[in-house]
């Protein structure tokens, strides 16, 4: 199954601060990954890669599942994607990597 791995583009630092209320933080994370956590739920293995690039230079993310016990199947599929569209090297403009 292929869903994104988050609902919205990548939020601004803070967007899920424990200073924030409860019910504050439970609104905030229900809609921002309400696709991945039925497979946490189901048992099912899931993995996140970072396909695309927004115009600010964020990753988003694919996030793939399969059924009980296919876990090769992800790592097989997600080696084929990173040969197709490598990631390993490409960091958003402020994160430590790309910062030295």
């Amino acid at each position: 199954m292929l869903t994104p791995t988050i609902a919205t583009e990548p939020w601004r630092l803070g967007h899920l601060s424990p200073v924030l209320g409860r019910e504050e933080l439970i609104r905030r994370t229900a809609r921002a990954v309400g696709y991945t956590t039925i497979q946490n739920i189901a048992g099912c293995p899931a993995m996140s890669v970072p396909l695309h690039v927004t115009d600010r230079g964020l990753p988003l993310g694919a996030h793939l599942a399969a059924a009980p016990g296919a876990d090769a199947l992800l790592f097989g599929l997600a080696y084929q994607l990173e040969q197709a569209r490598p990631w390993a090297d490409r960091w958003p403009p402020y994160s430590i990597p790309a910062l030295f």
